[in-house]
C-alpha cells in the first residue's frame, strides 16, 4: 500500500523532532540557525507544510545529519527489512 502525502509529511516531520530533541534544541534555535519563522518549523514538524528541498538542506546543515537521515522512516505497512 502506498503512503499517502499527509502520511509521508508526518512520518518526516516527526524525524526531523527526533533528530533535533536528540541535540537538546528548541524550535527556536533551529529556526534562528536555519534563518526561518519558528512557526514554520513547527509546521514542518507536526506535518503540516510541505518542506521545501532548501529549507530540508538548511534544517540538515542546522542539525548536522546527511538529509538523508530524515527519510528513514517506513510505511507502516512495508515489511521491515532485516
Amino acid at each position: 500500500m502506498t503512503m499517502t502525502k499527509a502520511e509521508f509529511l508526518k512520518q518526516l516531520g516527526a524525524s526531523i523532532t527526533k533528530h533535533r530533541l536528540k541535540l537538546k534544541l528548541s524550535q527556536t534555535e533551529v529556526a534562528n540557525r536555519c534563518e526561518i519563522e519558528r512557526g514554520n518549523l513547527t509546521r514542518i514538524e507536526k506535518g503540516k507544510s510541505n518542506v521545501t528541498a532548501e529549507t530540508l538542506l538548511k534544517i540538515s546543515e542546522a542539525l548536522d545529519v546527511p538529509v538523508s537521515k530524515f527519510f528513514t522512516f517506513q510505511n507502516k505497512n512495508t515489511p521491515k527489512i532485516k
